[in-house]
């Protein structure tokens, strides 16, 4: 049955994915946007996660929200709970008990998961306590996407430039996915009759650290660069730099809290796309 359904955060390359393939069964999809954009058969609304004010009646119209947007990389630690919390509380407050409300959290949500994930991690328990007809799905890191996004900049990375450092002393693995795979697998759990209880942890096919993340790139794309192993410690002191010198360094202080942090995992099922297959692909195309 086509369904009316509100989508914030429609602008990122796993939210295009998913709306497209919703757009394509026929259901009416009315997206939110901070910028002006368009979106082939999307009504897409110009508007701020944090003012309600407009869009909140086109929430009140719709059969279903999937809340797609949030603050994944900032240097102030008060963004992340404004927006991937607090700004979720609000836009739950103006849903209906019948509506569903798919919430897309990260494989990362946690206590211990740094400011990002810590908010997504209260976030979720929030929802959990607030609406009854909730599906929370909570993905691994993602290939395959807009360079700026996910892992794929670390990816292009290893098979252009000369020497990479990477973490060492990571306990929890990465399980990479492709975007597409993604997709697929949200798009089937959220058009679902029935939603499962819990976060929906959606990992990839493959584990691995950094290391072997990186040499497996090397492997498919024939380039070979100098990998350069940073220790735990020095990890933490660059965390420190970042944190109380905003923009020296590449990264947020909040990311390597998260990098360390516990992360969850779960099998997924066979034939989803490997990260070789998919530098192989970029490799011949390039």
């Amino acid at each position: 049955m086509s369904q009316k359904i509100f989508i914030t955060g429609v602008t990122a390359s796993l939210m295009k994915g998913l709306l497209f393939r919703l757009r394509e069964e026929g259901h009416q999809i009315i997206g939110l946007s901070r910028q002006d954009t368009l979106l082939s058969g999307i009504t897409v609304i110009k508007g701020d996660l944090q003012d309600p004010s407009a869009w909140q009646q086109e929430v009140l119209t719709c059969d279903m929200i999937i809340h797609g947007a949030a603050v994944t990389h900032s240097h102030k630690e008060s963004d992340y709970f404004k927006v991937n919390l607090e700004a979720t509380k609000t836009l739950l407050s103006l849903c209906r008990p019948e509506q569903g409300f798919v919430f897309l959290s990260s494989r990362t949500a946690g206590p211990d998961s740094g400011a990002y994930g810590r908010s997504k991690w209260e976030a979720e328990n929030h929802i959990r306590s607030h609406h009854e007809r909730h599906l929370i799905l909570s993905p691994s890191e993602v290939f395959g996407v807009a360079k700026g996004e996910g892992i794929e900049k670390l990816i292009t990375n290893a098979m252009t430039k000369s020497f990479l450092a990477y973490p060492r002393g990571v306990r929890y693995p990465m399980r990479p996915i492709h975007v597409d795979d993604l997709c697929e697998v949200m798009h089937r759990l959220i058009t679902n009759e029935t939603w499962p209880e819990g976060p929906v942890i959606i990992n990839g096919p493959e584990s691995m650290g950094f290391l072997r993340f990186f040499e497996l790139i090397s492997e498919a794309s024939g380039h070979r660069p100098l990998l350069i192993p940073i220790p735990e410690s020095l990890m933490r002191t660059l965390s420190s730099v970042a944190k109380w010198v905003p923009g020296a360094l590449p990264f947020t202080s909040d990311q390597v809290t998260r990098l360390y942090a516990p992360k969850k995992e779960d099998e997924m099922a066979s034939g989803l796309t490997r990260l070789s297959d998919y530098v192989k692909s970029i490799s011949h195309s390039g």
